[in-house]
């Protein structure tokens, strides 16, 4: 787990543990969704973690934006396994496409932990948090603001991460942590994004979660 645990990207899901387990592992980050007259993009991204010497860390997927919610794309022990999450009403459908199957979680909230300025971020309400403001930078093309996020673990030594906020997008499209590890969106293109992308395709099966938490088994 990353020593930024208020801000992993991981955690930005807010879905229940079950469906966490299908997830782990799938690098993506969500953006805050936009606030009183604040217009946020549509946009597609790729999204890039890397680890200098663990290869199996490695991984790519897709994330997709739009006014009707948001769409992660990634490949989970060698399956595609599509995320949709629907902003009204919420809800995060789970796609398994090579099955034609679906898993459905209502009430599903998109929305990640709150950015190291906002008045609940940790770093505002917890005293093991340490947010600085390194200053403004250019990633990929945009224009950011670096951010370092010092966790102080009791009885521990501190730990250092990294983000990068994209603050048009309202997202940090780059996060470094203390292992090495780089999550880092991509080939950001912001334009309309197709409906379709955000809603259930036809001819999938609803499944439930076995007791076990394992993923359904292909029939």
């Amino acid at each position: 787990m990353a020593a930024s645990a208020g801000f992993n990207l991981e955690r930005a899901w807010k879905l229940g543990a079950a469906t966490l387990i299908l997830l782990a592992g799938i690098p993506v980050s969500l953006p805050v969704p936009a606030r009183g007259d604040q217009q946020q993009p549509a946009f597609s991204a790729r999204v890039v973690r890397s680890h200098p010497s663990d290869r199996e860390k490695n991984s790519q997927g897709h994330m997709y934006v739009g006014p009707l919610g948001i769409r992660t794309e990634s490949t989970v022990g060698g399956e595609a396994i599509h995320v949709i999450f629907q902003r009204q009403p919420p809800k995060a459908l789970v796609l398994f496409p090579s099955r034609k199957e679906y898993m459905e979680q209502p009430g599903a909230d998109s929305t990640p932990p709150p950015l190291p300025d906002h008045p609940d971020s940790p770093c505002r309400t917890h005293d093991s948090y340490r947010c600085l403001k390194k200053g403004l930078t250019t990633v990929g093309g945009r224009d950011t603001e670096h951010w370092v996020v010092t966790v102080i673990p009791p009885g521990e030594k501190p730990r250092d991460s990294q983000m990068w906020i994209d603050r048009r997008l309202g997202i940090a499209i780059r996060e470094a942590y203390p292992d090495g590890s780089l999550v880092e969106l991509t080939d950001i293109r912001e334009a309309p994004q197709d409906r379709q992308l955000f809603t259930l395709p036809e001819g999938y099966r609803l499944v439930t979660l076995p007791e076990s938490g394992a993923p359904p088994a292909p029939p």
